[in-house]
């Protein structure tokens, strides 16, 4: 697999859900990420890049299930719940970084949920930006994919903190669909997660053009270890167009964990890891001979990993962030 790069004002490429651009809504320098695809194989990727702001403005005060923005918007009755998903994306403060997804919203009012995150962290002005999801259809027009491509997506329900594994599958006339056969075209990907895109046999080679904007704010991840169950992995991807260092990642500091490493290019589906590397807290990351890796690995844009946490003991919530070096 190929990665090539550009970044560029390509705003009006972006998808916004159709909805028009508020006019507080800000406009950050965009990206393109090429992926080279081949068929009967398996790529773990993610996006490291978000979608076209359609508002930004900053909170006034906050519910257990709301928040309401300062100003007047006069947003019409669900403009942004509906069949196109989209989040809150907070920019200051102390859950900077951190997303809700939003069920319904007022003149100035979102009902969002707030999952795993403390919404009493949350102050009035906080800078909010409300973004579209990304979803399967973005990778159906991204690339000419053939029939029989699937998604999987494995990864922990933001709202409830248990562990879910999703599997679309896309018919070229029709789009994308669930085990069940439901419509799943729009089924919201969450910022910073990471999936499988198993490109079947009888399919040709295609690319996977991600068109996105610079993420410009924090990344903020948040992982649930239940006492008790002997480990989870947790797939993800940086959002940042430029690697990141394991070392300066921060990925852990109190528990063991496994990262695992993925080869896009190589051939197959199913595949095991490339590299299986071990995080000690107060030591670092080895890799299988035990030799410091953490210095020479670098997380890359566009690619997902999993990281594999294991029992502490007690019930753990852990909370991941950084900042992109280009913000630094």
């Amino acid at each position: 697999m190929k990665f090539s790069q550009s970044i560029g004002l390509l705003a009006g490429l972006l998808l916004s859900g159709g909805a028009a651009m508020a006019q507080s809504a800000a406009t950050d320098p965009a990206f393109i990420q090429t992926v080279s695809l081949q068929p009967g194989s398996d790529y773990a990727l993610a996006f490291p890049l978000d979608t076209l702001a359609v508002y930004q403005g900053a909170i006034a005060s906050t519910t257990s299930s709301s928040l309401q923005v300062t100003g007047s918007p006069n947003w019409a009755p669900n403009n942004w719940a509906g069949s196109i998903p989209y989040q809150v994306l907070v920019l200051s403060g102390e859950l900077e970084g951190a997303t809700f997804p939003i069920s319904a919203n007022g003149p100035s009012t979102l009902t969002v949920a707030f999952g795993l995150e403390d919404r009493a962290q949350l102050a009035a002005g906080d800078l909010v930006q409300i973004q579209r999801a990304w979803t399967p259809s973005d990778l159906s027009e991204m690339a000419d994919l053939p029939e029989g491509t699937q998604l999987i997506v494995q990864g922990m329900n933001p709202g409830t903190g248990s562990m879910q594994t999703a599997v679309y599958t896309y018919y070229v006339d029709y789009g994308w669909f669930d085990g069940s056969f439901g419509e799943a075209d729009s089924a919201p990907l969450n910022r910073g997660a990471g999936f499988i895109l198993r490109l079947p046999a009888a399919g040709e080679a295609t690319e996977l053009v991600m068109a996105g904007q610079v993420p410009m704010t924090v990344q903020r991840m948040r992982f649930r270890m239940p006492a008790g169950e002997k480990y989870r992995d947790f797939r993800f991807g940086i959002m940042s167009t430029e690697p990141i260092n394991l070392d300066a990642a921060g990925l852990v500091d109190r528990v063991e964990a496994q990262l695992f490493v993925y080869d896009n290019a190589t051939a197959g589906i199913n595949k095991l890891p490339a590299k299986t590397l071990s995080a000690f807290p107060g030591w670092g990351w080895y890799d299988e001979r035990f030799q410091e890796a953490g210095s020479t690995t670098d997380l890359l844009p566009g690619q997902s990993y999993i990281l594999r946490h294991f029992d502490a003991g007690v019930d753990l919530v852990y909370t991941w962030t950084w900042l992109p070096s280009y913000l630094q």
